[in-house]
């Protein structure tokens, strides 16, 4: 059967406004085609539909197993019922398209992309594939995922009322600047998983491995964490104020500026972390098991606090001969800490013109060194 052959099948099928009900197709083949305006209403659709694009579409309660959409792209379509069960929808692409489809088991949606779709009352699949999948500018009520996969998934700018995830395989999932309420995890891999940004109050870790995650800047107060494992994993600048971290085990892991106002950490398993400018936390005194733990990093202190002074090297700016040049003048070395070319005032290498000026490294005007880490740029018609 060709693709001509096929579409007729469909058109012949079709009652008016191209509605087809309860009908079961198989065998169709319809790769590459440009399908429009089609409700289908229970039976199935089977064939080969790989890089098709369907508009305008319905698929309303209609079996999808028995198909093979890889490639497929969908825009402005509807899912009712069970319609992705099963489906092979790799790579497919779905735009402006609203998908009520409250379970769906076993569909294969890796590489996927989802961009302005509304996942209706709820989203729940089980036993799926959500491998490298893109959710953008999406509507969820409740999302779950169980025995799923959701590897280097994506998710951005999207919008939640529910986050659940039982027995799943999230390594490397994103999650950016999110607000995730009842975020719920159990017995799940998010090991390097990164949730940047997000609003977490009251999460629920349930024995989680998150070893390598990212929790940069997450609001994480109020929540728990039981029997859950994040070594080497980062929680720069995060809250977790009021929240029980009694039940997490997170060696070498990162807590810098994060804080712990009002949390329960008796039991947590914090040692060798980095708790640099750490707010409210006393690991002795709160019962933290945090041997080497660092409370202060002093090369990050060092870093964080640097301002270098700038000085002026030169007179005011004359009309039209550019800006003055500008020295940072950092604390001098010892004369005994000095190489041989600087003790002697030399430089090996040549200057480069740049512009209206001359560019140096730790030369002033005449070519000599002014000072041992200098940086000078200086404009040709100051240097009298």
């Amino acid at each position: 059967m060709d693709a001509l052959e096929s579409m007729e099948i469909l058109k012949a099928a079709a009652g008016e406004g191209g509605r087809i009900e309860g009908r079961s197709f198989a065998g169709l083949a319809l790769d590459g085609a440009r399908i429009s305006g089609f409700t289908f209403v229970g039976g199935s659709l089977g064939g080969s539909f790989a890089g098709s694009s369907f508009t305008g579409c319905a698929f309303e309660g209609v079996s999808l197993g028995s198909s093979d959409l890889t490639g497929a792209s969908f825009t402005q379509c509807l899912f009712e019922g069970d319609a992705l069960s099963g489906a092979k929808l790799e790579g497919a692409a779905f735009t402006r398209s609203r998908l009520e489809v409250p379970v769906s088991r076993g569909p294969d949606l890796k590489k996927s992309f989802f961009n302005l779709c509304d996942f209706g009352q709820a989203f729940v699949v089980q036993g799926a594939d959500l491998g490298t999948a893109v959710f953008m500018d999406c509507s969820f009520k409740a999302f779950g995922a169980l025995e799923s996969v959701l590897e280097f998934s994506v998710f951005r700018d999207c919008g939640f009322s529910s986050v659940k995830m039982s027995k799943s395989k999230a390594k490397g999932m994103q999650m950016t600047g999110l607000t995730l309420p009842a975020f719920a995890a159990g017995e799940s891999d998010l090991s390097q998983a990164v949730f940047m940004n997000c609003i977490m109050s009251g999460a629920r870790f349930d024995t989680c491995r998150m070893d390598g995650a990212t929790f940069s800047g997450a609001d994480l107060s109020g929540s728990h964490f039981s029997a859950s494992s994040a070594a080497k994993a980062s929680f720069p600048g995060a809250s977790f104020r009021s929240a029980d971290i009694g039940g997490l085990s997170a060696p070498y892991a990162d807590f810098s500026r994060s804080d712990f106002g009002g949390a329960r950490c008796l039991g947590a398993d914090l040692a060798g972390v980095n708790l640099h400018r750490a707010k409210e936390i006393d690991p002795q005194a709160m019962g933290i098991n945090a041997p080497g733990a660092r409370l202060t990093d002093r090369a990050l202190a060092r870093a964080e606090d640097f301002r270098p002074r700038l000085r002026w090297g030169g007179p005011e700016p004359r009309a039209g001969r550019g800006a003055p040049w500008f020295r940072a003048c950092p604390e001098p070395e010892p004369e005994e800490e000095a190489g041989p070319a600087r003790r002697a005032g030399q430089f090996d290498g040549p200057e480069r013109r740049t512009g209206q000026g001359w560019y140096g490294a730790g030369l002033s005007g005449s070519g000599q060194i002014s000072s041992p880490a200098s940086l000078v740029w200086e404009d040709m018609g100051q240097s009298e």
